[in-house]
């Protein structure tokens, strides 16, 4: 990822380092989301698998309303398309930006005022 060079005049600004470590963070963070989720999740199935409700109708009928609307397991599998989305945002989030600074380059070479105009 490249921001303005030095020498490009004292207007430019400069955004490619700012970026490219909170790009870096970003990874990061997504990374240690991605292997929290697994762990919380494994935990979570094991302990609804475990059913410690027990069997007897008082735990049917606990069962029964945990399970409405699809209880815990919609929310472990809402959960898990969020951390698969978050994980993503790091590399489309390093397209957009490589693509807005090379339109932006793009579009500063075609407006620069030619030498010769200048005095």
């Amino acid at each position: 990822m490249s921001g303005s060079s030095a020498s490009s005049g004292a207007a430019d600004v400069f955004i490619g380092e700012p970026l490219g470590s909170g790009l870096a963070r970003l990874e990061v963070m997504a990374s240690d989301l991605d292997a929290g989720w697994g762990e919380v999740q494994a935990r979570i199935r094991g302990l609804l698998e475990a059913r410690p409700w027990g069997d007897g109708p008082e735990g049917a009928e606990f069962e029964r309303a945990l399970l409405t609307y699809g209880g815990p397991w919609l929310c472990v599998d809402d959960t898990d398309g969020l951390v698969e989305e978050i994980g993503g945002l790091p590399a489309k989030l390093r397209t957009q930006v490589g693509n807005t600074l090379a339109t932006d380059a793009a579009i500063a070479e075609s407006i620069a005022v030619p030498s010769q105009w200048t005095m």
